[in-house]
């Protein structure tokens, strides 16, 4: 999933990027399970976001997953990066294309997604978001909407961490760049955790989303459940 970085822009040229082919054919994301053995024990918070996040929530794979994502404080990313480093090379993607992580230059502060790749087999495994941290998560192009992040993740009994489920719907709901409607994929994600949301992650969905989008159509939908 792309998206738009949301810090001021920086104009100072890009280096030029290389185009490493990121559709769905040349992904093979790892599982959650194995990407939290593998960051067992480090000193960064992180946590799986996207569709993964809501099938760790109901503990059912409701389909099948592109990518597998996750979200890091900015200052945190060298750590993953160190410690998955000796199987993955990392790669910022933006707009123009992909920059090694070392030679990106002003890409590195442009954009925030960055693809973990298995060299051996030309595979893209992990989308690792940098994202801002000052002490409680906060919205993508919204910074009054904020929520404190012992409120904001949950883990599994395994002990793997994603995002509570309303706040991945928060994203879904805005579509990839805060600005188109939500694609089909994030509709039936919605339709689908709706029933195994609890009545405060339901309240806080629907009270957000009216805030930020009206006339939004899974307004309709929060609250002929809320109302029965």
């Amino acid at each position: 999933m792309r998206r738009t970085d949301t810090r001021t822009p920086n104009t100072t040229p890009l280096p030029a990027a290389i185009q490493l082919p990121w559709w769905p054919g040349n992904w093979d994301p790892w599982m959650p399970h194995q990407l939290a053995a593998k960051l067992a024990d480090i000193d960064a918070r992180w946590c799986v976001v996207g569709g993964w996040a809501l099938d760790l929530f109901t503990g059912v794979v409701h389909r099948e997953h592109e990518d597998l994502e996750i979200i890091v404080p900015r200052d945190s990313f060298p750590l993953i990066r160190q410690r998955l480093e000796p199987e993955l090379t990392f790669y910022v993607s933006g707009a123009e294309g992909q920059w090694p992580v070392d030679t990106a230059g002003t890409a590195y502060d442009k954009y925030q997604q960055t693809f973990g790749r298995d060299e051996s087999t030309g595979k893209f495994v992990l989308d690792v978001m940098r994202v801002a941290d000052t002490g409680v998560w906060e919205l993508a192009n919204h910074p009054e909407i904020v929520r404190p992040w012992s409120e904001s993740i949950e883990f599994t009994g395994a002990g793997v961490p994603y995002l509570r489920p309303e706040q991945v719907l928060i994203y879904k709901a805005l579509g990839i760049n805060d600005a188109e409607e939500p694609r089909l994929k994030d509709s039936n994600d919605f339709l689908y955790v709706l029933p195994y949301l609890e009545p405060g992650g339901r309240a806080w969905l629907e009270h957000t989303l009216a805030l930020l989008r009206p006339e939004h159509p899974w307004l309709r939908t929060l609250d002929l459940v809320t109302t029965g």
